[in-house]
């Protein structure tokens, strides 16, 4: 067995190389940015932007499919930050949570 690897190893080193090695590297990074370029066909703002929008409508349409009001009560002074005296903020009072 030993024969037959050394044989192999012998007229591996005789054979002239298949490929040119100084320029490997450069190949292969070029070979990415090319895939890079390729990979939404230099339509990446585009998708982002459909499956964005797509994404919203889906959202809306579930929820009115499971009865969920878009616009929410009127604020009322339980829901206002903090505050002991909340039903005197300005905001409570434009919003008619009084």
């Amino acid at each position: 067995m030993m024969d037959s690897i050394d044989k192999s190893l012998q007229r591996l080193r005789a054979a002239p190389p298949g490929y040119r090695l100084d320029r490997l590297e450069a190949d292969v990074w070029s070979r990415i940015e090319t895939k890079k370029a390729d990979g939404f066909g230099g339509k990446t703002w585009q998708v982002q932007l459909a499956v964005t929008c797509g994404s919203l409508l889906l959202g809306v349409v579930i929820s009115q499919l499971a009865g969920v009001s878009m616009m929410p009560e009127p604020l009322s002074s339980e829901i206002v930050v903090l505050s002991d005296d909340s039903a005197v903020a300005p905001s409570v009072i434009l919003e008619g949570g009084m």
